[in-house]
């Protein structure tokens, strides 16, 4: 089988993640952490970084290795990660650096000239077949500009971010007349606040109990979060969280849901509160507190790693737009809604179709149509 030749769209926190655990595949250990050790019959071992793009100085012309552990990332190093040949781009600046970030982020002067030609250059000449956005949020323009470069060096997008890429009825139409797969918007964590909120209402409303009113607050100190301080770049993140909740609602619950603040100290880590309330038989009240702390970019970066598998096996088996198998298992905002065991259901039996499988698939329908 091929490698799944990847470009990555923002070296930060989740992309450092994401080559860590890439480079470990040869372990074993790896796959502990993994809920699909194959999807499509691909390994964590088969996905490969072609290309990589960032605004930073100190990033820009470093080998991916050396850029993913360079300032301002401050997620936690578990491996050393062994040269990759692959050189970090100067990518496009467009909105993809808040004002609150300016401080902490040395932008490079040609970021604010690249255009598409040149992005659809690298992505053409390195054989990149799929790319994986990890822009900061709140980058709308960036989001897209990223999305029509791909689609014209024909590409395969994966969003990870909450702008409206993959729920976008126009990009939707120009991925699948390309014949490429589309992946969004807003990936998921492996262990996440949103996965966790929904799977305890879910779980409650098949108890028969209702419930009146819930929230989910989230902190952390990664640039995630200082970027999100900005109430226009965090109103992305917030619609992707409310509408992943609300359509488990008959609309008379009350909801608050929102990223909540920035805390330097905790660095990569996020710390989600989820408050339920309502009431059972007899009117009798309830109420559930939680707290949640997790290291935020290894929580996405397992999520990324099945998003690419996926991505890469809807181009063996034809399927171009959106993957409507997978994106709901995968993000917070897909472009349809499904409750989270079926989610799962769904993309499991995704996950096991492989082109062989498929072929020997079509072989016993056509046999079987002769017999008949």
């Amino acid at each position: 089988m091929n490698m799944i030749r990847t470009a990555i769209i923002g070296v930060g926190n989740c992309s450092s993640s994401l080559v860590q655990a890439v480079s470990m595949s040869h372990l074993t250990s790896l796959y502990s952490g993994l809920a699909f050790e194959k999807i499509g019959g691909y390994s964590v071992a088969d996905i490969y970084f072609s290309a990589a793009f960032d605004v930073d100085k100190r990033k820009i012309g470093k080998d991916l290795s050396q850029a993913i552990f360079s300032e301002p990332n401050c997620t936690t190093k578990y491996v050393d990660v062994p040269s990759l040949g692959v050189t970090v781009a100067c990518g496009a600046l467009l909105d993809g650096v808040s004002t609150s970030l300016e401080e902490m982020v040395d932008i490079a002067l040609e970021s604010r000239t690249t255009n598409q030609d040149k992005i659809i250059e690298i992505l053409k000449s390195t054989n990149t077949e799929l790319v994986i956005s990890y822009l900061p949020v709140g980058s709308e323009k960036a989001a897209e500009f990223y999305a029509e470069a791909s689609l014209k060096a024909g590409c395969g997008f994966i969003n990870c971010m909450p702008a409206k890429i993959a729920t976008s009825e126009r990009f939707q139409k120009l991925f699948e007349e390309k014949g490429l797969p589309l992946l969004g918007d807003d990936i998921k964590s492996q262990i996440g606040s949103t996965a966790i909120h929904r799977s305890l209402i879910t779980l409650l409303q098949n108890k028969g109990v209702k419930i009146q009113r819930t929230y989910q607050l989230n902190i952390g100190g990664n640039t995630d979060f200082k970027n999100m301080r900005d109430p226009e770049r965090s109103k992305g993140k917030k619609f992707t969280k409310e509408t992943s909740l609300k359509h488990l609602f008959n609309g008379n619950t009350e909801l608050g849901v929102g990223p909540s603040d920035y805390v330097p100290f905790l660095q990569d880590h996020k710390i989600g509160y989820i408050y339920i309330e309502g009431t059972g038989l007899l009117g009798m009240p309830f109420s559930i507190e939680m707290k949640l702390k997790v290291e935020d970019s290894p929580n996405s970066a397992g999520v990324a790693i099945n998003a690419i598998r996926a991505a890469k096996a809807a181009i063996d088996r034809g399927q171009k737009g959106i993957i409507k198998d997978a994106c709901p298992y995968l993000f917070k905002n897909p472009p349809i809604a499904m409750e989270e065991a079926q989610t799962f259901e769904t993309f499991h039996a995704f996950s096991e179709l492989t082109p062989e499988n498929i072929s020997s698939q079509n072989d016993a329908k056509h046999n079987n149509k002769q017999t008949a």
